[in-house]
This record gives structure tokens, sequence and C-alpha cells, in this order.
């Protein structure tokens, strides 16, 4: 792969039911998530940190409190990468980006890529 993050390159995420409703296994939580176009592509942008840039994993959060960062800040960043597992512990950022699968487009796939 060069280039940077392309979805289409990453398998589809193991899914689930579980009380009749389908799920995906999130890897850095490690607990079942309501499967989701936004999730699926969360979940393989995470698979992509981990295998292709070499990020550990415990250095990456999902679904992070914005409130970590700022006193007002409201909301939640997709996918926070740390720059280790003691600025994890620390809440000290690294990468803060979010995104919908239908805003995703190339020039963001490069964004995420120079931010790493």
């Amino acid at each position: 792969m060069s280039g940077g993050f392309r979805p289409s390159e990453f398998p589809e995420p193991v899914q689930y039911t579980r009380g009749g409703k389908a799920v995906l296994l999130d890897l850095c939580r490690r607990k079942l998530v309501p499967t989701a176009p936004e999730e699926v592509l969360r979940q393989k942008f995470i698979l992509f940190l981990i295998e292709w840039m070499r990020v550990p994993r415990g250095c990456i959060s999902t679904e992070e409190s914005l409130s970590h960062f700022g006193r007002g800040a409201r909301g939640r960043a997709d996918v926070v990468v740390w720059t280790s597992e003691a600025k994890k512990l620390e809440r000290k950022r690294r990468i803060v980006q979010t995104w919908r699968t239908a805003d995703f487009s190339r020039r963001t796939s490069d964004s995420l890529i120079a931010g790493v």
C-alpha cells in the first residue's frame, strides 16, 4: 500500500450478532459496538494505524471525550493517537481526527497520514 489510507484495501471487520442486532468488535476498546458505516470505517482506520503505521494498539483511543482536551470542549473524537501509553494516561494528545463516512476523501486521507 502506498499513498495513505485506502479503506477498500482493508478487510471488512468481522460482524457478530448480539440480541438480534449486528455488532462488531472495537479493536481498541475491546468491546462489541453496533455496526454502522462510520464504525466500519473507524475499525479499518485503526487496522491501518496498527498494521501499516505500526502504532501500538495501547496508544490508540476511540470515541474519546473532547472534554479531556480543554475546558468547555464538547463532543467526541473518533480516533486519538497518543505519543505513548503513558501520555494516554496523562491525556496528552498527538492526533485528534474526526470524519464522517460521506466526507472521507483522498485529501482527508493525506491529512491523516501527514499528522502521524
